[in-house]
């Protein structure tokens, strides 16, 4: 093996995703924080934040929210959520972060568009 080559890392994720970055809330009791998705699967999703006020921990189940085209109609989806990981993203601002959410209940990709 090469010295300078990257050690190979198992795939984790059970769905595949879409590169995507949608602007998307992320709510809990008392606080919705504003940010984007990335990375969206059936199963799971990433939302990036800058809010220096959202306090979840990994096992928080919060809701998150996005708009998304489905056979030509906007389509407001809301779905629960677990906190799977949070990583910091301090080249992004000092507040920056990616979550790692995984949907309760599968989100249905055919047709979904955004």
């Amino acid at each position: 093996m090469d010295a300078d080559a990257a050690p190979q890392v198992e795939e984790r994720r059970r769905h595949s995703r879409l590169d995507v970055r949608v602007m998307a809330r992320l709510s809990l009791v008392g606080y919705t924080a504003e940010g984007q998705l990335e990375n969206v699967g059936a199963g799971g999703v990433c939302f990036r934040t800058e809010d220096p006020g959202l306090q979840v921990e990994p096992g928080n189940f919060v809701y998150v929210s996005f708009a998304a085209r489905r056979e030509g109609d906007v389509e407001d989806v809301q779905k629960a959520v677990r906190v799977t990981r949070i990583d910091a993203d301090p080249e992004s601002g000092p507040h920056a972060r990616v979550l790692g959410l995984e949907f309760e209940e599968l989100l249905r990709m055919k047709g979904l568009a955004f």
